[in-house]
């Protein structure tokens, strides 16, 4: 895990400003990550290998976290990573999540199927981005 310091931020708690996530093609992956996660591009860092996007938290205007995608080095593994650390996202209304769901798949993006308590409980499913990074999507 990587944290640093924001001065931008108020008060003593640790709190939530980034995520980075390792891309092969930075241009290719804005788009993406535009396309498919809603993320808004706020800078891009061409020269310098990254680009800096703003992801939407619980819908307020204000409140958001930056994903840095960072130009994987050339030796580095491609493909899909099914590892114990995972990002999560959580969809709070029902019919959102479903709806996100068959919009990634009629979109040709990996997704796997809805898994969990569908009765009315935890429900979820995970989905790849083209380098293989997996994210996984829950709604209680």
């Amino acid at each position: 895990m990587t944290a640093q310091g924001d001065p931008a931020l108020e008060g003593k708690d640790f709190a939530y400003s980034w995520l980075r996530i390792g891309v092969s093609d930075l241009r290719k992956s804005i788009e993406w990550y535009s396309n498919y996660m809603g993320l808004s591009l706020n800078s891009e860092h061409f020269d310098e290998g990254y680009a800096l996007m703003k992801a939407g938290v619980n819908h307020q205007p204000n409140n958001h976290a930056l994903v840095v995608l960072e130009t994987l080095p050339d030796h580095a593994y491609r493909g899909k990573v099914d590892g114990a650390v995972r990002l999560s996202y959580y969809i709070q209304d029902r019919n959102e999540f479903y709806a996100y769901h068959r919009y990634l798949t009629e979109n040709g993006v990996g997704t796997g199927e809805i898994g969990g308590y569908t009765g009315g409980g935890r429900i979820v499913f995970h989905f790849y981005d083209p380098d293989g990074n997996r994210m996984n999507v829950s709604h209680y």
